[in-house]
């Protein structure tokens, strides 16, 4: 199986994401009716996957990704400077992941 060619950048970039703080004033803040700790743990589970499969994502998986994605984006508008900077890199990392996964294998 072949790794994505956005493989790497995928990578270095979600290392240096989860380096950074947690922006302040955003962790009482909601995505529906998950707070937006829950929604960064969640993006981030899919992206450990990807990267510990070599690039692959379930097909539910995926489709969860991409749901919390949107609901994401959709609630950022709140946010302030500093939270909409943070969140927009987790899902531009998670539109790369959804746009170069691959199917895992079906067993």
């Amino acid at each position: 199986m072949n790794v994505p060619a956005e493989f790497n950048e995928i990578k270095d970039r979600y290392e240096k994401f989860l380096a950074a703080p947690f922006p302040m004033g955003h962790r009482s803040k909601m995505v529906g009716n998950r707070s937006l700790a829950l929604v960064q743990s969640e993006l981030g589970g899919f992206i450990l996957t990807y990267l510990q499969t070599s690039g692959s994502l379930g097909s539910r998986q995926r489709i969860s990704m991409e749901q919390t994605v949107a609901d994401l984006k959709a609630a950022m508008s709140d946010f302030a400077e500093e939270g909409q900077t943070f969140f927009s890199e987790l899902v531009s990392i998670s539109e790369m992941v959804l746009r170069s996964a691959h199917d895992q294998p079906s067993f």
